[in-house]
């Protein structure tokens, strides 16, 4: 109850600096009979409900400012949503491993932490970029040695350590000149844990 219409701009402005242009907010409710959870509601019970109007407008015209653009950004971050998955991360709780196999588990971490630092890193150094995941990519065609997906061209592709990725995509990349960032996840992969790996990408280097 003691979020302001300054933290929720603060928020909102946060969102277009990463390129959202579609904003929708949430705990507006109807009614505060029954609730069991203590959540802030933003509608007509809170103190600043008939300010709001005020919010709506400016989160109006940031949204229709960010929609007569696109953003600028030349490198893509492959998402290694399919590794994960593979080694049982659960997505709905932090990527945590939800298995039974220790050494998988260290890959599991492992993999979460490479993608995070990769993500962090990119953000302390100011660099613009796009999450792209494997259904994307498989998309995507090589053009004037830039990854193009519709109308946005990158130069850059990063791939996080991950066991699985197609190395023939990965390498048709690199023939055609796309420059393409890598790296091996084997050093701290388990020999039995590599063995379920895909072996298509098991010579793989970038």
């Amino acid at each position: 109850w003691a979020t302001t219409l300054q933290d929720m701009k603060a928020h909102l402005d946060t969102l277009g600096t990463h390129g959202a242009n579609f904003f929708a907010p949430q705990a507006l409710y109807y009614t505060l009979d029954g609730l069991r959870k203590h959540a802030t509601s933003l509608f007509h019970q809170n103190p600043y409900w008939e300010h709001f109007h005020l919010l709506s407008d400016y989160a109006g015209r940031l949204a229709h400012l960010l929609c007569q653009g696109h953003q600028v950004a030349d490198i893509a971050l492959l998402d290694p949503v399919t590794s994960l998955w593979a080694h049982l991360a659960h997505p709905l709780h932090n990527w945590s491993y939800v298995g039974y196999d220790p050494d998988e588990e260290t890959l599991t971490n492992h993999l979460v932490a490479d993608w995070a630092c990769i993500a962090r890193a990119l953000y302390q150094m100011q660099r613009p970029f796009q999450s792209l995941d494997p259904a994307l990519l498989a998309q995507a065609k090589i053009i004037d040695r830039q990854l193009q997906i519709g109308k946005t061209r990158y130069k850059v592709l990063i791939i996080p350590p991950s066991p699985i990725w197609n190395a023939k995509h990965l390498i048709s990349y690199a023939h055609l000149s796309m420059q393409v960032v890598s790296s091996s996840p084997w050093d701290y992969c388990p020999s039995r844990i590599f063995k379920r790996a895909h072996r298509s990408s098991r010579d793989f280097r970038g």
